[in-house]
């Protein structure tokens, strides 16, 4: 921590269980402020108690592991719902509340029995990408926001807001061939498929959304089993549907993960769900990332994904601020900083869901934000949302690092 700040928190450690290991300990995603601090306009009141779940990254198994060992939150038994899959219409990851294929739901487990429902669940960002169960993970929790509102409260991870290159790097209507991808900033100088300095051979990153797609999951999102897995999790709900029976399974080995010749889950498929999941203004996606922050506050605690960035003199980064052009960058209080960066986040997503209901053609010459990068980027994505993307990486096209509560910086 900073010495000029100091005196304002104390670090907290907060033990959750992980699927890898007994446990572990993060020590960077809640921190303790001291009283005389000023309240947010986005700080919600103070809970009696706090449920703390992050970087489930699409592990059905451990997110069931968490919510069996809560004591704030458990599993209430439903019926699966189909909606219009019953007639063949499969959900490729378009948010439809009469869809929700699983026999349990998760509850607070206070719900009709205390009458000071004041505890609370902070998810604290990368909800996909590794587990195998993206849709079932981050159904629950939609589920859960939906039915407890203001008990349920959702923050941006790295791996939740490089979801919004899908649209910009593979919605092109419903052509077959992708215009040319220049590869990616953080690549350049690597000789990696996808180094901007290096040319592109075969049609690895040219071609079609499902083949771009395998490589931008691989190659640029560090997911390198996601396509696969997402395959075989839209294959298992189709399993569900035909036999009315729950799309996710407790059970490490379970009957879901047999393959059937009749619901082959083809390149194309897999692809469409990815486009159809990530869309600015339908996908599930997009319905967490219009509901989390970049910081939650309640009284003298606040949650963030990575960590303080470097702050000095009470001054608060704010990066996607030249300061050369706006003398007012920075602010004397973290309840003002804390204010501009949710702003800032929301104002970015509206601009996402503004570009995903865009008519007009795009001009295939141009390059993609990923491309070059950075703050204040002209590409018609990097205008609108770029900085958000941004704002969620590590390191600046310039290898410098970036000032982000998204990420860690060394």
């Amino acid at each position: 921590m900073r010495a000029a700040l100091q005196h304002h928190f104390i670090k907290l450690r907060i033990r959750y269980f992980n699927n890898r290991q007994s446990c572990r300990y993060i020590h960077s995603s809640s921190i303790t402020l001291s009283s005389s601090q000023s309240q947010s306009k986005n700080e919600a009141a103070f809970p009696s108690s706090i449920t703390f779940l992050t970087d489930v990254e699409g592990d059905g198994h451990y997110f069931d592991r968490f919510i069996h060992h809560s004591e704030i939150l458990g599993f209430r038994s439903i019926q699966p719902s189909f909606g219009a899959c019953k007639n063949g219409n499969w959900n490729f990851g378009t948010h439809d509340p009469e869809y929700f294929p699983y026999d349990k739901e998760v509850v607070f487990l206070d719900d009709g029995t205390i009458d000071n429902k004041t505890s609370m669940l902070v998810y604290g960002g990368d909800i996909w990408d590794k587990g195998g169960a993206d849709f079932y993970v981050i159904r629950q929790l939609l589920s859960l926001h939906t039915r407890y509102p203001s008990r349920v409260h959702f923050i941006m991870g790295n791996r939740d807001i490089n979801k919004l290159r899908i649209v910009d790097e593979l919605d092109f209507g419903e052509t077959k061939k992708l215009p040319k991808h220049k590869g990616v900033y953080w690549l350049r100088g690597t000789g990696l498929p996808g180094d901007p300095e290096k040319p592109l051979g075969s049609t690895t990153m040219t071609e079609t959304a499902a083949e771009r797609l395998k490589w931008m999951l691989r190659g640029t999102m560090g997911s390198v089993n996601a396509f696969e897995l997402r395959r075989q999790e839209l294959q298992r709900e189709r399993l569900a549907v035909m036999n009315d029976q729950s799309a996710f399974s407790t059970q490490e080995c379970s009957e879901h993960e047999t393959t059937s010749e009749e619901f082959i889950v083809s390149d194309d498929d897999a692809a469409k769900s990815y486009l159809h999941s990530c869309n600015p203004n339908l996908g599930l996606m997009s319905q967490y990332l219009s509901h989390a922050k970049l910081m939650i506050r309640f009284g003298s605690v606040i949650f963030l994904h990575g960590a303080l960035p470097t702050i000095e003199a009470n001054s608060f980064p704010l990066p996607w601020i030249n300061p050369e052009s706006d003398k007012s960058v920075g602010h004397e209080t973290l309840t003002e900083w804390i204010d501009d960066l949710n702003d800032f986040a929301s104002d970015q997503i509206t601009n996402w869901k503004e570009f995903g209901k865009a008519k007009q053609p795009r001009d295939a010459r141009e390059d993609f934000w990923a491309s070059k990068g950075g703050y204040s980027n002209t590409s018609s994505g990097g205008k609108l949302f770029g900085n958000l993307l941004q704002y969620g990486m590590n390191t600046l096209p310039d290898k410098s690092k970036n000032q982000s509560v998204v990420t860690i910086v060394g």
